[in-house]
């Protein structure tokens, strides 16, 4: 159970990150939407959205994510992981004062890419297309169980790449915001070395997000027409593409630059690498077998033709999605 501390910190990341959604709408459209939250100790999925019959929003949020990501990110920034130190600040010597502010920056970083996924079923309309085809009122939500999910598959697939989309938007459009990278340096000079840097760190803190949910344990392969949800493997990649994208489109940056940095073939090897350390905390500190939990039980979920399926849902989103959402829909698939 959360401490009144931890919990006050949590419900700052949820008002914080619904404010600035909200400000982002209003520079759009004029309007803000009306969002409650819940952080709840019983929960049987992570997270999860609804809209409510007086017509305004709820995102339920389980208290063990966030304690699980601290957990992993404190382990992972200990002076004896020497390695995964030095990819974070790029620097080879560890100074225990700088991994602590990594570390509470970087779970910041990871809990709002969760709590982003799920504003992203609200702002880009979601849980008002469910509500157009007249769905049951009880079941209006979107939870990571097929039984409670009344979307053809590939309709639901395309929902929640989109809303891994906008969650890649906003993550870049805040750290990446020279401003926001200027005030976070006023904490520790030099902490983010530039924008690229702010990059890294929001695409290996969304890595270990992704970890936790599930990357390293075995599943059975499934068919990607008819399946609900990708497997999350996939869907990271694809997640990982609209960082780079956004990340070119916000800052206009030259294509030219930094080739290696921002191209999704240098990630998909480095990712695995990120991956593996997570699935190391796993096995340490939770006592699963390297056969239960690790990142080769699920190879095939990198094949090519899911990662082509990916681009056959942007596609099928635009041809068949785009004018069925609400209007004020303002980001989709790396559009």
């Amino acid at each position: 159970m959360l401490s009144e501390k931890a919990k006050e910190a949590y419900t700052d990341y949820l008002d914080a990150s619904i404010h600035y959604c909200n400000d982002n709408l209003f520079d759009y459209i004029g309007t803000k939407l009306k969002i409650d939250y819940v952080i709840t100790d019983s929960m049987e999925f992570n997270a999860n959205c609804s809209l409510l019959p007086e017509g305004c929003y709820k995102l339920n949020i389980r208290s063990e994510v966030f304690e699980k990501i601290f957990k992993i990110l404190n382990t992972l920034l200990y002076e004896k992981n020497m390695k995964f130190y030095t990819i974070v600040p790029g620097e080879r010597k560890y100074d225990l004062k700088k991994a602590n502010i990594y570390l509470e920056l970087m779970h910041h970083i990871s809990c709002r890419l969760i709590i982003y996924h799920e504003l992203g079923h609200i702002f880009n309309g979601h849980l008002d297309y469910y509500n157009s085809l007249s769905m049951n009122q009880q079941k209006l939500s979107l939870f990571m169980d097929s039984r409670q999910n009344q979307l053809l598959p590939l309709e639901s697939q395309v929902l929640e790449m989109d809303a891994d989309a906008f969650a890649a938007t906003r993550l870049i459009g805040q750290y990446t915001y020279s401003p926001n990278i200027k005030s976070i340096n006023d904490i520790e000079t030099t902490l983010l070395k530039n924008q690229l840097h702010a990059l890294l760190l929001v695409i290996i803190s969304s890595c270990i997000t992704f970890s936790i949910m599930g990357l390293g344990y075995k599943r059975e392969s499934v068919n990607h027409l008819e399946s609900k949800y990708l497997p999350l493997r996939t869907r990271q990649d694809y997640y990982v593409r609209c960082v780079l994208k956004a990340y070119k489109v916000l800052n206009n940056v030259d294509l030219d630059a930094d080739l290696e940095l921002l191209d999704i073939k240098f990630y998909r090897e480095v990712l695995y690498n990120i991956e593996q350390y997570v699935n190391l905390y796993h096995r340490e500190a939770l006592g699963f077998q390297e056969t239960e939990i690790d990142s080769s039980n699920n190879r095939n979920e990198m094949d090519t033709v899911l990662i082509k399926h990916s681009d056959f849902l942007e596609t099928f989103w635009k041809n068949e999605m785009r004018d069925k959402l609400s209007p004020f829909a303002y980001f989709h698939l790396a559009e």
